[in-house]
Order: C-alpha cells, then sequence, then structure tokens
C-alpha cells in the first residue's frame, strides 16, 4: 500500500527561496505527527536547484543553509 505524505500527516514547507546564479537555493521544512506512535516531526535543510536552459537539471540536499550557501561559493 502506497502511503502518501497526507497518509503520514507530513507538510513540507519552503521556508526560503535564494536566488544564486543558475540556482536556487531553497530552505525546507517539514513537520508531522506519526500517525501510529503521535510522535512529533520537525526537521529542516536545504536544496540546491541548478538549472540549465530554463529547467532544472540538478537537485542536491544539503544538511542546512550555510552548508548549500558553501558549496554555491557564498557565505552568510
Amino acid at each position: 500500500m502506497e502511503r502518501t505524505q497526507r497518509d503520514l500527516g507530513l507538510r513540507l514547507e519552503a521556508k526560503e527561496l535564494i536566488d544564486v546564479d543558475d540556482a536556487v537555493i531553497t530552505v525546507v521544512e517539514a513537520r508531522g505527527v506519526g500517525t501510529s506512535s503521535g510522535a512529533e516531526v520537525h526537521q529542516t535543510w536545504a536544496q540546491m536547484y541548478s538549472i540549465r536552459d530554463g529547467l532544472i537539471f540538478r537537485v542536491e540536499p544539503f544538511a542546512d543553509k550555510d552548508a548549500a550557501l558553501e558549496a554555491a561559493g557564498l557565505s552568510e
């Protein structure tokens, strides 16, 4: 049986978008509650979407915003 984000009570939200030349960094937050355990889940991470010819051609995950900015050659 396939379980969806809704089934798992998980909500994903883009908290921040950062334009970086030919890429976009997004800070993502996930929140939810386990349907069986009732345990609360909260996690934040970053992703860098590399864009070529107007299309996303690579998505790279990072533990946090600072790591993504560093990979893009920036720091905050």
